[in-house]
């Protein structure tokens, strides 16, 4: 479990969800729960080309989970029990979880002030078995993929850039090219971007990569009765939720059993439970139909972000960590004065907005603690708050600056 001291969290009071984890166009997912695969593989072939020449990529796979994406990348690669791979110590633990499950270690490095990896300490911890660098572009905030490139090729290691937090910058209506490792993992998980009922993507402009990925890509896919289980758990999530905004009303003192989770994630690590599938074709075509409707959802975000840049950089408790070159955040996070996220979030939490921060060094999870050796964290984590920007119609991102500017001039 985590230390008491790390396990405490913004009280839920007012607020909407859908703030923080936008649940844009599910409709098109519950419509293609009811499509069989056989009716739509017609229309497969074209799809996929046009999904290729979004992503600026030779080649497309489509998995259950960006954990599943990540494994089978290592596993392309040729990863096995004993390699090293370099990755943050700020990180999703999926991803350690897809590491241990591939039989290679993870060899945390520590972040700078502005939490991408330290270089430094990057260079000093690749060794004899290192064999891959994974960068996750925490926040959202693009890394200094120039430097990590450089050095991946000095040191003939795989580079897997993971982009679940972001969906980096877009030229026209393409991704640019320059923002791409040696594979790219993109999460459809239900609080991403273009979220779906589950999906991880794999693309990579390599032929002996995707040639290998091939060869060892599972048989099996999502069932649909899978599909709908994500679908019912996505739901509990957000009942759970209502019920404790509202447990003051309805004199609520405990979850009832149906909605409990048996386990806390940070009790133990869960590498024997990535096992990757296929994602359903009706999915697939779920996920082009969104990125099809995407263009008014990133132009939206990147306006948010721009007022966001300017009305908040005033602020002289605030630092705000923000990358001019990529609009494509999934958190727009604040640097806070010492531990007052803890209190800026209870303040907008109470007003109306929800607030979160990810994440802690996966070394304070006990799963994961055996693997800290050498690692010297910058305590600059404890000091983020995102705030939700995604969903806000301009009326409300105006009351949330106004809410932060009031809490600090008090």
């Amino acid at each position: 479990m985590l230390n008491d001291n790390f396990n405490k969290f913004i009280p839920i009071n007012r607020g909407r969800i859908s703030d923080l984890y936008p649940w844009n166009n599910k409709l098109i997912d519950f419509f293609f729960l009811f499509v069989p695969d056989f009716l739509l593989i017609f229309f497969k072939k074209d799809i996929l080309v046009k999904i290729k020449k979004f992503f600026n990529t030779k080649f497309v796979f489509f998995l259950d989970s960006g954990t599943s994406a990540i494994l089978v990348s290592l596993r392309a690669f040729g990863v096995k029990y004993g390699d090293e791979v370099l990755v943050s110590c700020l990180i999703c633990p999926n991803v350690i979880d897809a590491i241990i499950a591939s039989g290679a270690v993870p060899i945390f490095v520590s972040t700078n002030f502005d939490f991408q990896l330290d270089i430094n300490d990057l260079r000093s911890k690749i060794g004899e078995n290192s064999r891959c660098i994974i960068i996750s572009n925490i926040y959202g905030l693009v890394e200094n993929l120039k430097v990590v490139k450089d050095i991946s090729l000095k040191n003939n290691l795989l580079l897997i850039n993971d982009l679940a937090q972001s969906f980096v910058s877009l030229e026209g209506e393409e991704i640019k090219r320059e923002h791409l490792g040696d594979i790219n993992i993109y999460s459809l998980g239900p609080q991403k971007h273009l979220s779906s009922l589950c999906g991880g993507i794999i693309t990579t402009q390599s032929s002996s990569i995707a040639s290998n990925i091939i060869k060892i890509l599972p048989s099996k896919r999502v069932s649909y009765f899978k599909l709908w289980s994500y679908l019912i758990s996505i739901i509990k999530y957000r009942t759970k939720f209502l019920m404790t905004r509202f447990s003051y009303i309805f004199n609520i003192k405990e979850h009832p059993i149906w909605l409990k989770e048996k386990y806390s994630a940070s009790d133990y690590a869960c590498p024997s439970l990535v096992i990757p599938l296929l994602l359903p074709l009706g999915q697939i075509i779920s996920f082009y139909f969104k990125l099809r409707l995407s263009k008014r959802y990133f132009y939206k975000l990147k306006n948010n972000i721009i007022f966001l840049n300017k009305e908040l950089s005033f602020l002289n408790k605030i630092n705000i960590n923000h990358n001019t070159s990529n609009y494509n955040l999934l958190y727009y996070t604040l640097r806070t004065a010492g531990c007052d996220r803890h209190y800026l979030g209870s303040y907008l939490s109470q007003n109306g907005f929800l607030c979160t921060w990810n994440y802690y060094p996966v070394t304070y999870y006990m799963a994961y603690s055996d693997y800290k050796k050498g690692l010297i964290l910058n305590e600059s984590w404890r000091q983020v708050a995102s705030i939700p920007f995604r969903n806000l119609s301009s009326k409300r991102l105006q009351k949330l600056v106004g809410l932060i500017r009031s809490y600090y001039e008090e």
